[in-house]
């Protein structure tokens, strides 16, 4: 999924300066406790969000549930530090085939056109968007989007906000004993 969404919570003055007067040790740490619980705000309402699929399973297709059990949080040490921390809320997507991950979430997210074993489209963005208009113009099927991150992401924005708030706030008043 190519969307990044960016959260910066602002407006917290007095935490702020609470949170200045800690080590560096204990700003990772407050940082890292706050932003996992917003993100796991998120990822929770995508799990919920993911269409759990229920008819019969063919041989060589995923088991029902592997989508909703590929949704993870991830943190990403290289864009992280003692004043940001950054969480990804992500499918694990593996390979075609392995039976173990979701390799085809990006198709339920934004849906996408229904063909064979073998009739992938090639070329670059340009080749394919014109691929997917001659598709659509032939009357190929094309399967609607199902949306369950950006829209976990919609909903519990401002609850995300608000735990990583409390998140810190709880850590600096227990650090600050």
């Amino acid at each position: 999924m190519g969307d990044f969404a960016r959260m910066t919570v602002t407006g917290i003055g007095d935490l702020k300066a609470k949170f200045d007067a800690l080590n560096d040790d204990l700003k990772e740490r407050a940082l890292r406790s706050a932003g996992y619980a917003g993100a796991r705000l998120i990822c929770d309402q995508a799990i919920e969000n993911a269409p759990y699929y229920t008819g019969e399973v063919s041989a060589g297709h995923p088991p029902p549930g592997t989508l909703k059990n590929s949704i993870i949080v991830k943190r990403i040490e290289e864009q992280s530090g003692i004043y940001r921390q950054t969480y990804y809320i992500t499918v694990r997507r593996g390979k075609a085939g392995s039976n173990v991950d979701a390799y085809y979430a990006h198709m339920v997210e934004y849906g996408h056109f229904a063909r064979g074993s073998g009739q992938a489209l090639k070329g670059g963005a340009r080749s394919k968007a014109s691929q997917r208009v001659a598709l659509a113009a032939a009357g190929a099927k094309f399967i609607p989007a199902q949306s369950f991150m950006r829209t976990a992401f919609e909903m519990q924005k401002s609850s995300a906000i608000q735990a990583i708030e409390k998140r810190l706030g709880t850590f600096i008043t227990f650090a600050a004993k």
